[in-house]
């Protein structure tokens, strides 16, 4: 269970970035 939950937090916080960075990428261009 703790695994499974790190996993997922590794993951949405790796979601997270490319997000911001993307809708970063969006509003420079």
């Amino acid at each position: 269970m703790i695994e499974g939950n790190k996993f997922f937090t590794f993951h949405f916080s790796l979601f997270t970035f490319f997000r911001t960075f993307a809708e970063k990428n969006i509003i420079n261009t």
